[in-house]
């Protein structure tokens, strides 16, 4: 296993375990007092036997933005959450109109900012719609792409369950690339019919 993919497994980590950290602003540097541990280094040796080097950055983002804090390495179901995320990702046109069309279902006649709204300390209901798993992560970051809705919810920092889904939106956002015309038009279009 190469010392540079050890450093990037640490960098990913710690970019979606901590607030401080960000891998792109640090460019996946993380100091250069790393010590190998061997209680890793043996499970990362076997995902680099079964993966190439960037299907396996894309395993351990698949399983941090799942939820699972050490990227898959452990997980029994890590490579199944990495097929399923690929799966997804490789469709996101098409499970974004789904998602967007369910968002529509869901607000019946309210506006499509009523989605960003949080009242009495409520839970604003993009975020409800992700949890009940009504529609995708990706989905949900590229709307803050658009919007940036995470930042004008200030209010609810401190919030355990607010604090946990905007670090995975916005940690999760830089992995993301899209063509913002295109995921706008679709939004436009489903809420202009």
């Amino acid at each position: 296993m190469s010392y540079n993919f050890y450093n990037a497994f640490i960098a990913l980590r710690l970019h979606f375990n901590s607030d401080s950290y960000d891998i792109v602003k640090y460019r996946g540097k993380i100091g250069n007092k790393v010590i190998k541990s061997e209680n890793i280094t043996r499970p990362l040796s076997a995902l680099t036997k079964r993966y190439r080097k960037d299907d396996l950055v894309e395993y351990v983002v698949a399983n941090l933005a799942n939820g699972d804090s050490w990227g898959g390495l452990f997980a029994p179901d890590g490579e199944d959450v990495y097929l399923s995320w690929k799966e997804r990702t490789q469709n996101l046109t098409y499970n974004f109109k789904r998602d967007i069309n369910n968002i529509k279902s869901h607000l019946k006649h309210n506006s499509f900012d009523s989605l960003f709204k949080s009242e009495s300390s409520k839970h604003p209901l993009i975020m409800r719609l992700y949890s009940g798993k009504h529609i995708m992560l990706e989905t949900v970051v590229i709307i803050n792409i658009l919007y940036d809705f995470i930042g004008k919810l200030d209010a609810l920092n401190g919030d355990f369950m607010w604090d946990h889904f905007r670090r995975l939106v916005c940690k999760y956002q830089p992995f993301l690339c899209i063509d913002k015309e295109k995921y706008e038009n679709i939004i436009s279009n489903a809420f202009n019919e």
